[in-house]
C-alpha cells in the first residue's frame, strides 16, 4: 500500500501564501504538500486563513475523491471535515458567447469609467480596482461601464454598457445635449449579427470558485457590488431588471440549485419576485424573498432598493488629497472599507 502523507505548507513569507480560489484575497490560501514528494496539490486542495469569513477548506481527501485515479488514496485524515464544494458543470448549453480576450482588453482605463471612479470615492482606489476585478466590470469606448455577464463556466453571454455619473453612482440618462441615453449590449457594439442571446446572472462566475454562503440577488448591477462590501456573508449576483429572464434558463438553474437563494427585489416589484421565487422553488431552487425594504415604517418609494438605503448614509469628507464621498456602515458610523482592509 502506497502511504501518503499531506500537510499544509509551513508558512515562509508571503511567497508561501497564494490567492484563495473562494474569495480571491491575495496571500491568505495555504496550500498542501505531498510529503513524499515536496509538491504541492492541485491549486484548489488548501485552506484560507480567514475562517471567520471565508472558511474555504479543501482537502486532499476530497481533492482525491473529486480526481479518481490520479493517485492512491489510502491514508486516513485528522482534516476537519467540510461541506465539498460543487464543480462547474463542464458545458453549458448557451446558444452564442463572445470571445475572453473581449473581455479581457476591457478590464482597464478605469479611469474613464464613472461607476469605478464613483466606488473609488465610497471605498479608496484599491478597493475600487478589487471589485472591479472580481466582477469583471470592463470600460467600454466611450468611458461606459461594461458589467459583462459570465458564467460559472466562464462563458461570456454579454454585457451591459451604462453610463454613470462618478459624483453620485447614479446612471446618465440624458447627455447636456438633451439626448436619452440608454444601456447597451456589448454583442450589439460587437455588430454580432443573428446573436442568440442567452443571459446569466451578472456575477454568476463567482458560484465556480465562491464557498458555502448563501447566495443573494438583486435587481441592479450596481447594488450586487456595493452589497458585496456592505453585506459580505452573502455572494451578491444581480438580474439586471425586474423580468429576470435569467431565472428560465436551464443552466442559471443548475448552478442555483447548489445553493441557498434569497431574493432582495426593489420595493414596488416584490410581488412580482414572489411568483419568480414560486417558480424557482419548482426548478428546485432553495429560495426565499427578502421584503424588509417594503415595510410601512420606512416609507420608501417605488424603486427603491439596498443600494438606495447604503448610499443614503454616504458622507462628505474633506481630505488634503480631495474631497471623498465615504460609505458609512450607518448615519454617524465608520467608513464601511475599514471592515473590508481589516479582513
Amino acid at each position: 500500500m502506497n502511504e501518503h502523507q499531506f500537510m499544509l505548507e509551513h508558512y515562509a513569507g508571503r511567497s508561501s501564501r497564494y490567492t484563495c480560489p473562494a474569495c480571491e484575497k491575495p496571500h491568505e490560501f495555504s496550500r498542501y504538500l505531498d510529503l513524499q514528494t515536496g509538491e504541492h496539490l492541485g491549486e484548489r486542495v488548501g485552506r484560507c486563513s480567514r475562517e471567520a469569513k471565508c472558511k474555504y477548506h479543501y482537502t486532499p481527501k476530497q481533492h482525491f475523491a473529486d480526481n479518481p485515479g490520479g493517485s492512491s488514496f489510502n491514508t486516513p485524515f485528522r482534516v476537519a471535515s467540510v461541506s465539498k464544494k460543487p464543480l462547474p458543470r463542464l458545458l453549458p448549453s448557451v446558444a452564442d458567447a463572445l470571445p475572453w480576450d473581449v473581455v479581457e482588453r476591457s478590464l482597464s482605463r478605469y479611469e474613464c469609467n464613472g461607476f469605478v471612479r464613483g466606488l473609488a470615492t465610497l471605498f479608496t482606489e484599491p478597493l475600487a480596482l478589487d471589485l472591479a476585478r472580481r466582477y469583471l466590470i470592463g470600460t467600454a469606448r466611450g468611458g461606459g461601464t461594461v458589467f459583462w455577464q459570465v458564467d460559472d463556466c466562464r462563458v461570456v453571454r454579454t454585457g451591459k454598457i451604462i453610463d454613470y455619473d462618478a459624483s453620485t453612482l447614479k446612471r446618465i440618462k440624458h447627455r447636456a445635449d438633451g439626448n436619452e441615453v440608454v444601456p447597451q449590449w456589448a454583442h450589439t457594439k460587437l455588430r454580432r449579427s443573428g446573436y442568440q442571446l442567452r443571459q446569466c446572472l451578472f456575477g454568476q462566475h463567482l458560484l465556480a470558485t465562491d464557498g458555502p454562503r448563501p447566495v443573494a440577488i438583486v435587481e441592479a448591477e450596481k447594488t450586487a457590488v456595493l452589497c458585496s462590501i456592505y453585506l459580505p456573508g452573502y455572494l451578491w449576483l444581480a438580474t439586471g431588471g425586474c423580468s429576470a429572464s435569467q431565472f428560465k434558463d436551464a443552466d442559471v438553474l443548475a448552478a442555483l440549485r447548489q445553493h441557498e437563494v434569497i431574493l432582495f427585489p426593489d420595493t414596488g416589484t416584490t410581488d412580482k419576485w414572489e411568483v419568480q421565487a414560486k417558480a424557482l422553488r419548482k426548478a428546485g431552487v432553495r429560495v426565499r424573498v427578502c421584503r424588509d425594504l417594503e415595510a410601512a415604517q420606512l416609507n420608501r418609494p417605488p424603486n427603491w432598493d439596498l443600494a438606495d438605503e447604503f448610499l443614503a448614509f454616504a458622507q462628505t469628507v474633506v481630505l488634503t488629497t480631495g474631497t471623498v464621498r465615504w460609505a458609512l456602515t450607518e448615519p454617524g458610523g465608520y467608513p464601511v472599507f475599514w471592515d473590508y482592509l481589516l479582513a
